[in-house]
């Protein structure tokens, strides 16, 4: 998160840490976090402080509105709710039925803007299958792999602007990859992109650019429209 440098008040950063901090991480779709150390770096020039709090953070969600949010668990399970968590159903994506051979060490799952279209990925090692879909609103599930690289996948977003759900875009150890076909065939994305992990993925809701975190390698937009 960017720190925000001002005149150290102690107020104001308490009430950051209790509600701006966490909504911050909650609109991202992170269910924990924790601040792993706090520092106060002083900035002579203009005599005042940035307070830098680095934090970790737990299971991912993914949000489409408050009655849809589907959580990814420990294993091959994921749990969902189509009524903001009055009910929730849990669902083994590698049990009976479901889609045979999938590794587990589920990652990041995330909501098309037609509900009953959710995709879920995972970060195994071993060159399983990397992507899952269920048509259903999580009830039933199928391999969306295709020809993705098996590499672990840390984040996977469903293009909000796309109606069919069609097209997905997953950030694994080697780059973007995108699907336009609903996981059939996927496609590196963006020329110029370095060949680094890529952490994190932030899609514009009317899907026009994309923003890209690499570790060590920069932070970088796409245009897509």
């Amino acid at each position: 998160m960017p720190a925000a440098a001002s005149e150290y008040d102690e107020r104001r950063v308490d009430e950051d840490m209790r509600d701006r901090l966490p909504r911050w991480y909650a609109d991202r779709g992170y269910i924990d976090f924790q601040v792993t150390s706090d520092s106060l770096v002083p900035d002579s020039v203009r005599g005042k402080a940035t307070l830098n709090c680095p934090a970790e953070v737990g299971y991912e969600s993914a949000v489409d509105t408050t009655d849809h949010i589907a959580l990814v668990l420990a294993s091959s399970r994921i749990v969902y709710t189509h009524d903001g968590g009055s009910s929730w159903t849990e669902v083994n994506i590698g049990g009976a039925g479901q889609v045979a051979g999938w590794p587990g060490f589920n990652s990041t799952a995330g909501w098309a803007s037609d509900t009953s279209i959710v995709y879920l990925a995972n970060e195994d090692t071993t060159g399983g299958l990397k992507v899952a879909r269920s048509n259903d609103g999580g009830a039933h599930w199928s391999d969306a792999t295709g020809d993705l690289p098996r590499l672990p996948v840390n984040k996977l977003i469903v293009d909000p602007s796309d109606a069919t759900g069609s097209t997905v875009f997953v950030a694994n150890w080697i780059g973007v990859y995108r699907t336009s076909d609903g996981g059939a065939h996927w496609n590196a994305l963006g020329t110029g992109l370095p060949l680094a992990m890529i952490s994190d993925l932030y899609l514009a809701p009317n899907g026009s650019f994309l923003r890209i975190s690499s570790y060590g390698r920069g932070v970088w937009q796409l245009g897509l429209n």
